[in-house]
């Protein structure tokens, strides 16, 4: 006979199937309640295995389609041994070399690996084996093991609170629409009037309760695990109960009867609990991740871990921390420690996002982080430090010690000791500064305040300023006040502006009554209130009129004045230079605009006489021109300075090199050569004129000699 070879793969090892071709169901008929209940107790298959195949001759090629006889083995080692299954011989009918065939029934327990070995006609079995894949092994499962051991369990019934109730030796499976699995020996409880559904796989373990009927309920694990409310989980751990229906617990631990309690009673829907130890809920919807007896009390709320963190509001978050609470609805703590969103379930949205003994009981408030803060007015926030408060509506302090925002909008950025009482007031940073009027800011400093008599105001910085009106300022410096409307203190010390529209831009000790009045700096100048409109500078000047601009000392009278102070008499003239020979010896400009130099011979020293000829011939060489000066229209007739002062060395000296000013003349130095110059010609003219006298007189007695 022509050798043939079966040269294809075994097809079973990725298309073998299993089929049932048969079963013998074993069944134990139980009466509960009044009903007969059919236990399913174990299945009894006839196992086939569906087998397809490729034969090829010696060279390769498929067969002719026709009938052969082939034989299988079953064995449990690759080579050798002896087969554990063999099939009769089988006819099978090739079309292009392929066939297909079923194997069985196979009695086989498929718990270890096996191979095939295939014997086609008359030729020798093949050395080759095929190893088995997953598809046979799917005959044996561990869960359908697990429910044959059901053979041996023994069943009890027996009464308790108000329902019928199952006590298991073993494992158990119910049909009839009342059905339910629990591990065997292991003290496990099916409880109430129905059990459908009901998995406990735990040990000692409850699903269901005894008084009332429960469905779906499930224990996956653990130990002393209770799961008594419908549809209610524990996936394990020890001693967690959960009441509510669809009520979860994940796992954990604890010895307590209401320790990760999903729910109380079965009003509490949806309520899950991950883990943990101790931890509670009693609302709806409400989960609790981790953590050691934690609690919540209302729907929606949700606690991420950490340790006796509480929340008693709606829709309540705390992702962790320690001994945190969250009173308000809808408020969260993010996490730290002792920390209290809300006082009540109306401070809607209160949050705190960290730290130690913070306290927001506004509705929408806010702290960051820090230490015993607190925020009480509504939308208001802290974002740090320690025992900082935001008392008023929307008001926010940024951190720092012991600050306050108590006006409505108000802020304090940093610091110690700060607070703002003013609506929409702000206090940048420093210490014990108190913004008190509405729209009013200090920047920062030392004991400064914008007192609530005014608005708007502000101060830079400084120490001890203080402002009680309107629209004014003090930009910083010791212990500056203003007390008039729009009113301005640039710095300095113990200035005060007591009017509206006056200003004082520094200096100690200075004050402006005057509305409209300005000092510009010095020591102790005053401006009465009569003083309108005017200005001083200097050391002591007192200003008592309007209209009046004063500078320097009233004792010196200053190198400059401009309607010099009332205190010593004033002046006749808008602008006078000096006192003395040292300060410009009383130099004034008329009223009607003429300017007079001093020039009194007490003001001089270190007369010297002039030579006339010498100073007429300089005159005479002088020139003289008109001009007019760069830029301008005007027209004006001297001589040129560098000339004069070459010619009569006049003026002062320049510092930068110690040599005359020859850029610049004084007009008296102009006036008092002119009249050196004219005396000089007087005295040529007087010469000129008694000769003129004695030659008439001589011309006389010639004439009368001649006659």
């Amino acid at each position: 006979m022509k050798r043939l070879i079966l040269l294809g793969l075994l097809a079973w090892t990725f298309l073998a199937t299993i089929s049932i071709q048969a079963a013998e169901i074993k069944s134990t008929t139980l009466s509960i309640n009044g009903k007969d209940q059919l236990l399913l107790r174990r299945y009894s298959l006839d196992r086939v295995l569906t087998y397809q195949g490729l034969l090829k001759n010696s060279s390769g090629d498929p067969v002719p389609d026709a009938s052969y006889n082939i034989t299988f083995r079953i064995y449990n080692t690759s080579s050798g041994g002896s087969a554990l299954w063999t099939s009769s011989v089988t006819s099978v009918t090739t079309a292009g070399g392929y066939f297909t065939d079923q194997l069985g029934p196979v009695t086989l327990p498929f718990d270890t690996t096996y191979y095939l070995s295939v014997q086609v006609q008359s030729d020798p079995e093949m050395t080759t084996r095929q190893r088995f894949t997953i598809s046979p092994y799917s005959a044996s499962a561990d869960t359908a093991n697990y429910a044959f051991r059901a053979d041996t369990a023994s069943y009890a019934l027996s009464g308790g609170g108000g329902g019928s109730r199952w006590t298991l030796a073993g494992s158990v499976l119910s049909t009839n629409d009342y059905w339910a699995i629990a591990r065997g020996n292991a003290g496990n409880t099916l409880l109430g009037d129905s059990a459908r559904t009901m998995v406990n796989l735990g040990s000692y373990s409850q699903t269901g309760y005894s008084s009332g009927s429960r469905i779906y309920s499930t224990v996956g694990g653990g130990i002393a695990n209770q799961a008594r409310g419908n549809y209610s989980t524990i996936a394990g751990g020890n001693t967690n109960i959960t009441y509510a229906a669809s009520g979860t617990v994940g796992g954990g631990a604890n010895n307590a009867r209401d320790s990760n309690s999903a729910g109380n009673g079965t009003t509490d829907d949806g309520a899950f609990v991950g883990g943990g130890a101790k931890n509670i809920i009693n609302g709806k919807y409400s989960a609790t991740v981790g953590g050691y007896s934690n609690s919540s009390t209302n729907w929606y709320d949700f606690i991420g871990g950490g340790l006796t963190n509480r929340i008693l509001g709606y829709g309540g978050v705390i992702a962790g921390g320690v001994s945190d609470t969250v009173l308000a609805d809808l408020g969260g703590v993010a996490s730290g420690y002792s920390n209290k969103a809300g006082d009540s379930q109306a401070d809607t949205g209160a949050f705190i996002g960290g730290g130690y003994g913070n306290e927001a009981w506004g509705i929408y408030s806010e702290i960051c982080g820090g230490r015993e803060n607190f925020a009480m007015g509504d939308s208001s926030s802290v974002g740090g430090g320690v025992s900082n408060s935001a008392y008023g509506p929307s008001s926010t302090v940024g951190g720092g010690y012991n600050n306050v925002a108590g006006g409505d909008l108000s802020t304090v950025s940093g610091g110690s000791f700060n607070s703002t009482n003013g609506n929409d007031a702000a206090v940048g940073g420093g210490y014990y500064n108190y913004a008190d009027g509405i729209f009013s800011s200090i920047s920062g400093g030392n004991d400064n305040v914008t007192h609530n008599t005014g608005g708007y105001s502000s101060i830079g910085g400084g120490y001890q300023n203080s402002d009680s009106a309107s629209y004014c300022y003090i930009g910083g410096g010791d212990r500056n006040s203003v007390l008039g409307a729009y009113s301005f203190v640039g710095g300095g010390q113990e200035n005060n502006v007591g009017n509206t529209f006056s200003s004082i831009l520094g200096g100690r000790a200075n004050i402006a009554r005057g509305t409209h009045s300005a000092i510009l700096g010095g020591y102790a100048n005053h401006i009465d209130s009569s003083g309108s409109y005017s200005m001083a500078f200097g050391v002591q000047v007192h200003v008592a009129e309007g209209y009046r601009v004063d500078f320097f000392d009233g004792g010196q009278s200053g190198f400059l004045g401009i309607n010099r102070d009332s205190d010593n008499g004033g002046i006749s003239y808008p602008i006078q230079v000096g006192t003395n020979t040292g300060n410009g010896n009383g130099a004034y400009l008329t009223a009607g605009g003429v300017w007079t130099n001093g020039s009194s011979r007490t003001f001089k020293e270190n007369f010297q006489p002039l030579d006339g000829s010498e100073l007429l011939s300089k005159i005479s060489n002088l020139s003289i021109s008109s001009y007019n000066y760069k830029g301008t229209t005007e027209k004006h007739i001297g001589p040129m300075a560098e000339d004069f002062v070459g010619a009569f060395d006049t003026g002062v000296n320049r510092e930068s090199d110690g040599k005359r000013d020859d850029k610049y003349l004084s007009s008296g130095d102009v006036a008092g050569v002119a009249l050196a110059g004219v005396q000089e010609l007087m005295k040529k003219i007087e010469k000129l004129e008694g000769e003129n006298v004695q030659l008439r007189k001589d011309i006389s007695e010639l004439k009368a000699r001649l006659k």
